[in-house]
């Protein structure tokens, strides 16, 4: 009877040891947690863990905050594997980090032709049909071309980046001799500066904000290029429209930009507030009764 007890109490005692472990498994792999929200309110709000693969939808936004202090936002549409705490994987989308503490080698977000690698920062990486952009709110952030290490560019506070040059070819061209007559050309005018412009700086959620970019050229034309210039956010706070005014979905404080022609606009801040509260209107004026009361 008593070796029954004992073998009984042994495979107890494994079975609490075998729980203790996984939980104890389970809790080093979480590193942080996920909210994903959409139209301004949360839609799910979990745990995440290391080689975590996060998707979004193109109406959803989502924020992380990880264990270590570090804030992650995605904006709509992103799509990024989680690798670990100093290891982000970009392949779809952009996604804004907040790095307050660096973990041993640093912090990383990878697209897949380049790297962005911090030492503690606030950074954007955007990575869209093929084309990369990281733009540096504050602090340094080296980037480095993954086919070749030696190919870097250090990118300052408050610049963008946009891609390496592609190498020019290394076969020659045949040079065919052909007499020809010389061809008179109109000298060529081109873009040397890009300024933009908000009716305001200050505004509330579910307001417009209208945009405005001009370009002014080599020859002095001042040209309106609205409608041409890319936008850049940075949070994004809403939509920009085709009549370039920007709806106003969500508060706080952004940067914003404008490209054309690889030209980058000066930077403008937009502050967003709250919507103000409707108060109820005042209830209507009794009318007088015939003894000259009110009713």
């Amino acid at each position: 009877m008593n070796k029954f007890w004992i073998i009984g109490g042994i495979i107890v005692l494994i079975t609490i040891i075998g729980v203790a472990i996984f939980w104890l498994n389970q809790s080093e792999a979480k590193i942080g947690t996920l909210i994903i929200s959409s139209s301004g309110k949360t839609d799910e709000s979990r745990a995440i863990y290391t080689n975590e693969k996060i998707a979004l939808a193109p109406e959803s936004r989502a924020s992380i905050t990880l264990k270590n202090g570090n804030v992650l936002r995605l904006e709509a549409g992103t799509e990024i594997e989680i690798i670990n705490l100093s290891n982000i994987i970009l392949k779809r989308g952009k996604v804004w980090s907040e790095v307050n503490k660096l973990e041993e080698g640093g912090y990383k977000v990878e697209t897949p032709t380049i790297t962005a690698t911090v030492r503690g920062t606030i950074f954007s990486v955007l990575y869209e049909n093929l084309i990369n952009e990281v733009f540096v709110e504050k602090g340094i952030v080296l980037v480095t071309l993954n086919s070749d290490p030696s190919i870097f560019k250090e990118v300052k506070e408050g610049e963008l980046f946009t891609d390496f040059e592609k190498p020019a070819p290394t076969s020659t061209p045949k040079i065919i001799k052909q007499k020809q007559e010389p061809i008179k050309t109109a000298p060529i005018k081109s873009l040397v500066k890009i300024e933009i412009s908000a009716d305001r700086s200050i505004a509330r959620q579910n307001e417009l904000v209208k945009l405005e970019a001009k370009g002014i050229y080599s020859d002095g034309e001042v040209v309106n290029l609205s409608g041409k210039v890319s936008w850049i956010q940075n949070p994004t706070l809403g939509i920009i429209d085709s009549q370039n005014n920007l709806h106003l979905s969500f508060t706080g404080d952004a940067k914003i930009t404008a490209k054309f022609e690889n030209l980058i606009s000066n930077i403008i801040s937009l502050k967003v507030e709250e919507q103000l509260k409707q108060e109820p209107p005042p209830p209507p004026p009794q009318e007088p009764t015939s003894n000259g009361k009110n009713r």
